[in-house]
């Protein structure tokens, strides 16, 4: 659910919004990450796990869920995706405006598969440049950032799954 309120004085409009975040591991331990960039900041590429704002009379699961089919073409329903394993306050400039996110994160083991967007929507055409399976080496070899900076325990946790 998304709330815009205009910034005063030339500041960035602040959006406050609820969202789902799903850490998708395959069975050789490597998580699904897209990489990505501020379209107002192209040179700053960064690595995020799938997801994104729950929608108007979605819960975070069924959002989760329809952002991995839009984002990497994978099929799941929310009950697969279970509990959330964490929530936190996500705070963060992009494309000209300022978000508060109130975040849920989810995991899914899978066996790997070819990742590729179905249903990206403007702001993520923009941004998006590539998905990639990471292992965790891969993922601290990174030159770039990646969100959330817990990755690597949340990768870890869903090793322990199934």
């Amino acid at each position: 659910m998304t709330g815009v309120e205009r910034g005063a004085g030339g500041e960035p409009e602040l959006v406050r919004r609820q969202a789902a975040r799903v850490v998708v591991v395959d069975h050789d331990g490597r998580t699904l990450l897209m990489q990505g960039c501020d379209p107002l900041v192209p040179e700053t590429r960064f690595w995020f796990t799938p997801g994104g704002g729950v929608d108007e009379g979605e819960t975070p699961a069924e959002a989760g869920a329809r952002e991995l089919y839009e984002e990497v073409g994978l099929v799941v329903a929310a009950s697969d995706l279970g509990e959330s394993v964490a929530r936190y306050t996500s705070e963060f400039p992009f494309d000209g405006r300022y978000y508060v996110q109130e975040q849920e994160v989810f995991l899914l083991r899978t066996p790997a598969f070819a990742a590729e967007p179905v249903a990206l929507d403007v702001h993520e055409v923009r941004s998006e440049i590539r998905l990639a399976w990471l292992s965790l080496d891969e993922l601290a070899a990174l030159p770039e950032t990646y969100y959330p900076t817990e990755l690597p325990d949340f990768v870890r946790q869903a090793m322990r799954r199934r």
